[in-house]
């Protein structure tokens, strides 16, 4: 899965098989950049952190994490963590 950033709120998904990226659901939360993602122990990625560029001097912080799930598929806000990130460690 891969975020199209930029302002444009979409995902993609990789299909190794034919080796090709296809859109799939909008996320909750619009992430220009900053974001991170790590596939939880079920095989679902988790997405979170990250910034929206509203205004080049005042990008919003996302504290927000959203699940992934293909078979849905859907994005779904999950628990949001105490403060912003962009480019936090997993």
């Amino acid at each position: 899965m891969v975020g199209t950033g930029a302002g444009n709120n979409s995902a993609e998904l990789y299909d190794p098989s034919s080796a090709s990226f296809s859109l799939t659901a909008y996320p909750n939360d619009e992430r220009d950049g900053g974001a991170r993602a790590v596939v939880l122990d079920s095989g679902l990625p988790l997405v979170m952190g990250g910034y929206r560029n509203y205004h080049v001097y005042r990008p919003i912080y996302w504290n927000t994490a959203e699940i992934f799930n293909a078979t849905t598929p859907n994005f779904t806000l999950s628990a949001s963590r105490t403060s912003q990130t962009v480019a936090q460690a997993l």
